[in-house]
Order: C-alpha cells, then structure tokens, then sequence
C-alpha cells in the first residue's frame, strides 16, 4: 500500500465542497513543506463562521510495515493547522492513522489525535488510539474518535473561562468546534488516497 499526495488533494476538493473550500498544495511562505490551505463554513451562506485551516503534506511510513500484532499495513500522519482569526497563532491537530489491506481496500485500523494549543498549553488533549478493539459497540473507529474529540471541544468554552480568571486566556476562537468535522475530513480522505 501507498499513500498518493495527489489523490489527497482530488478528494478533499471533492470533500463537502460548499462548506470545505480548499486550494491545490503549495508551498509555505519560508519553508520548503508542502500544505494544503482552505476554508470550512458549517453554514456556507453565512459568512461570519467561516474559518481557516491548513493540512501540511502527510508522512507516511513505508509499505508493509507491522502496524497490528499480526498484520502490516502503512502508517500516515499529517499536522492539520487551525490558523486562528487573527492570523498571528495557529493551533494544531496532530493525526495519526495506520491502515490495514482487506483485499483490494485499505481499512482503518486505528487512529489518533493530539491538540496543541499555541497560547495555552494546559488545554492540550490527545485521545487514546482507537482500534476496532476499544471502539464503541455498534461505532466504528472514526466516529468513536469524532465523538471524543467533539465531547471534548464542547468542554473547551468552560476550561477557557476558568482559565482566564487566572490571566491566561479569554475568548475561545469559534473555529475549535469544527475541530471534528475537520479531522473526520482529513481521515476519510487519507483512506481513499491509499492504493
């Protein structure tokens, strides 16, 4: 198996294309890296909760590799990066996935997300890695992971606000609730893009 750039960049073009609005990959302004930038609005005909992401070019580990107790598979991570409104600090979620051949299609075997926040450490979160082991009964991994991540993004307003009573912090920017639909995005796009 393999993961193709290429493909990536199809199908998240082809992703939810009112509400994800993405470019082609191109290279960052002072680095020679790789990364995708577009834009996610849950409601496309208002204009005030659009919001900026980037996904930086995935790494991904060569083919055939041990990815569960008896089977190999590939390993694919990327940095997704949530730029905030004010274009100064970004926050990034960290994804990791492994993927296993069942026949001619690869499958997700597990998945894992870390959240780092720029100007507030203390709000940083990283799920266990979901396997088809520890998912929900009648889930799967990548709705387990979403549901997690979105428990945990609905929690943020309130860390926030207990947060800034102590100096740290004071709004929380309204792109960290899109948080899931973005990494569920990213996920379902990286499986496709494996041959």
């Amino acid at each position: 198996m393999k993961f193709d750039i290429d493909i990536f960049n199809a199908k998240m073009k082809e992703y939810d294309s009112e509400k994800l609005v993405t470019n082609n990959w191109g290279i960052k302004k002072g680095t020679n890296n790789l990364m995708m930038e577009y834009t996610y609005n849950p409601e496309p005909m208002n204009a005030s909760l659009l919001e900026n992401f980037r996904t930086w070019e995935q790494e991904s580990s060569s083919p055939n590799i041990k990815v569960a107790d008896t089977e190999t598979g590939l390993i694919v991570t990327c940095k997704i990066d949530y730029v905030r409104p004010d274009k100064q600090l970004d926050d990034h979620i960290i994804l990791m996935t492994g993927f296993l051949p069942k026949g001619n299609t690869p499958t997700l075997c597990f998945a894992q997300v870390l959240v780092e926040f720029t100007a507030n450490e203390n709000l940083n979160f990283n799920t266990e890695a979901i396997t088809n082991q520890t998912v929900e009964k009648g889930s799967d991994i990548t709705s387990t992971l979403i549901k997690i991540l979105t428990k945990y993004c609905n929690l943020l307003p309130n860390s926030i606000k207990s947060q800034s009573e102590i100096g740290q912090m004071v709004d929380a920017p309204k792109g960290w609730k899109y948080f899931p639909d973005i990494v569920k995005a990213n996920i379902e796009c990286m499986a496709e893009s494996i041959y």
